[in-house]
């Protein structure tokens, strides 16, 4: 196991500027429509991730706790960004779904999530990028994520 020990400080560093950037772009964009950076970041990953769209996978997948994507939900239904939706298969989940009043601020997340995503990738070929994508998801299975 030894010999597939890799230093992680690189990825350490890496994760860490990418989120300072990520929350950056995300504050500027909650600050140009009046939100707060956590209103901003809620509707950014169901805007991004329309497959989790319900509460219970922003707390698992964001690692935010119940009390914070159950209050942040109120202040953007409020606001009139989303709407809650009981599940028909089951009547204890509720989904969430966008506003066309969300869908302005969405389009400004995702352009600026795309011009993200060049400077991220820059310089590193669509093989290397693919290559990349099939070890995160091996990363994936091996942790029971998929």
């Amino acid at each position: 196991m030894a010999e597939h020990m890799i230093n992680l400080s690189s990825l350490v560093s890496a994760q860490h500027a990418f989120m300072e950037e990520y929350t950056q772009i995300t504050k500027e964009i909650g600050e140009k429509f009046g939100l707060s950076f956590k209103e901003t970041d809620l509707l950014s990953f169901y805007n991004s991730f329309p497959e989790y769209d319900t509460p219970a996978q922003a707390v698992k997948y964001r690692s935010y706790s119940k009390t914070y994507v159950s209050k942040t939900l109120d202040m953007l239904m409020a606001k009139g960004y989303i709407v809650m939706k009981q599940s028909e298969d089951d009547r204890r989940y509720q989904h969430v779904a966008l506003t066309p009043k969300a869908a302005e601020i969405g389009n400004e997340l995702k352009s600026r999530q795309h011009e993200f995503y060049r400077k991220v990738l820059n310089g590193i070929s669509n093989d290397d990028i693919k290559k990349a994508q099939e070890i995160i998801t091996r990363i994936n299975i091996n942790l029971n994520c998929e």
